[in-house]
């Protein structure tokens, strides 16, 4: 079994995404021993603004290149894809991000702490979008290898750029490195590929490919805008109703060790994405992919949130001298919400894989108007760690709705799936 896992290089990806994330926690350990909780929160809150600007910008084009280039096409229309996808992409980015300045010039007192962040540090916005993309793009081409290596090596630049920024100035240090990591990212990544890229008669390439591209991408684009305020809104949130920037702070830290756990979920998402493309016209084999992978992945989750939950506080207390003990309570439900929330990405993983936008997209719009419902309503009347509850309640409903999808689609597709013999009537 491990073998034959080991082909697809998900060892590679999950080997460099451990260490990035090893590298990662330990610089959000040194870096919260230099912010106040409230600083923390302030930092958290402005990296979920800009996830949620960078998916808005994106229009969801990396998921159209992930769906392309994984197809079997000529090397020069892959290209082609690339660099129409690029300019839209870069051209939506840049489009953003001017508005965004012209709002917050003439809407925020420049006494306000986020005009100054917002102002400085929101052309990371661009940088993001443009990494998600050569990213993808090396997925698409199942360069999981290369693209292990260069996520290891930029990252880590990238966290050593963060753990110094921040402790010479702070906050907006933090801010600086976050934005320099992007920008190394990149720079690597075109590095790597520039003799794959043909810049030439870039207009001709975006007419011919947009159409093509954006029917992919729009629902991609829907599906991640809505599933991005569903998972990034909470703090946006909290910082409005709440006024209690030490708690929030504790919250916040508690978000920023379940990042982490994130890259679990985004290195299933890079690996079984194409395989699942490729062999969306094999009834069979997909079907029998999809059952393989999916006790494992209920398995690993469970396992993994029940674990940290044991080992967190003496941890936590340990490492801070009770700083963040507070932090504990918060910390179950969120990495709870997160082992639900694992299992269901992997049904939104296939869902992709076979070309089911339009279902993902229903899915995401109505978890996301749920979520922001709830989260209004629980932030508006209850505390804090009752969000956190709810973050939990949240994941379960998304796991029905895709669980639902994915049993509707497979019994329409394939017929009975019968148990004793193992095979598709």
């Amino acid at each position: 079994m491990l073998s034959r896992i080991n082909k697809t290089g998900f060892f590679h990806l999950l080997s460099s995404n451990l260490l990035v994330a090893i590298g990662g926690f330990s610089s959000q350990l040194l870096v919260a021993y230099w912010l106040t909780s409230s600083e923390l929160a302030t930092v958290k809150t402005f990296q979920n603004f800009i996830l949620i600007g960078s998916v808005l910008s994106s229009l969801g084009i990396n998921s159209a290149i992930l769906k392309l280039a994984s197809e079997k096409r000529k090397k020069s229309e892959i290209n082609s894809i690339f660099i129409a996808s690029f300019a839209l992409a870069f051209g939506s980015s840049l489009v953003l991000v001017s508005i965004l300045y012209i709002l917050v010039f003439f809407t925020l007192d420049q006494t306000n702490i986020y005009y100054g962040i917002l102002m400085q540090f929101s052309v990371v916005i661009l940088l993001i979008n443009i990494y998600n993309l050569q990213s993808a793009y090396l997925q698409a081409r199942q360069m999981v290898r290369k693209l292990a290596f260069l996520q290891m090596v930029s990252r880590l630049i990238g966290i050593g750029s963060i753990i110094l920024f921040t402790y010479l100035f702070g906050v907006f240090g933090f801010l600086s490195g976050f934005v320099f990591s992007y920008f190394v990212n990149n720079i690597l990544f075109y590095s790597s590929q520039k003799n794959e890229y043909n810049f030439s008669e870039v207009g001709q390439k975006v007419l011919r490919w947009y159409k093509k591209i954006w029917s992919y991408s729009r629902f991609g684009w829907g599906s991640n805008m809505a599933s991005h305020l569903a998972a990034y809104s909470d703090m946006i949130l909290l910082s409005i109703y709440f006024s209690n920037s030490s708690e929030l702070g504790q919250y916040a830290f508690a978000t920023i060790i379940i990042m982490g756990y994130q890259m679990i979920t985004s290195t299933m998402q890079q690996v079984l994405t194409p395989k699942f493309s490729y062999i969306a016209t094999n009834p069979d084999k997909l079907y029998k992919q999809y059952k393989y992978f999916l006790p494992r992945i209920i398995f690993v989750s469970l396992t993994i949130a029940l674990l940290s939950i044991l080992l967190y506080k003496p941890l936590i207390e340990t490492l801070y001298s009770g700083k963040f003990t507070d932090s504990f309570d918060f910390f179950i439900f969120l990495v709870l919400a997160w082992a639900i929330k694992n299992i269901y990405s992997y049904q939104v993983t296939f869902l992709f894989g076979i070309g089911k936008f339009k279902t993902i997209f229903k899915n995401s719009l109505l978890l996301s108007i749920i979520t922001l419902l709830l989260l209004l309503l629980v932030a508006n009347f209850y505390t804090i760690l009752s969000v956190a509850i709810s973050l939990v309640a949240i994941s379960i409903i998304g796991l029905i709705l895709y669980s639902k999808s994915v049993a509707d689609i497979l019994k329409s597709t394939h017929g009975v799936y019968d148990r004793e013999n193992n095979v598709i009537n």
